[in-house]
């Protein structure tokens, strides 16, 4: 996780990176966090892999006592082969 400081010290922001990734033998996409989150979930489409994260990571955040409200969400997406 990034956590970018203001001048006080307090976190004013931080990132999640999701890494995206196609499972050729299953044919579908996965969404993993590398960063202790817990975060994995699959769907055949990317777009919908994508609006899952975005509203399922929130909750995942909250479960982990990580602070959710004003964390972005950064995308890594492997090309299929």
């Amino acid at each position: 996780m990034l956590d970018v400081l203001g001048d006080d010290g307090m976190t004013i922001n931080e990132s999640q990176i999701i890494n995206l990734h196609y499972d050729d033998n299953a044919c579908i996409w996965i969404a993993t966090s590398h960063n202790g989150v817990g975060l994995t979930l699959e769907s055949e489409n990317i777009l919908n892999l994508v609006n899952r994260v975005k509203s399922g990571l929130p909750e995942m955040l909250e479960l982990n006592g990580l602070p959710h409200e004003d964390t972005r969400v950064l995308f890594n997406i492997q090309d299929k082969t």
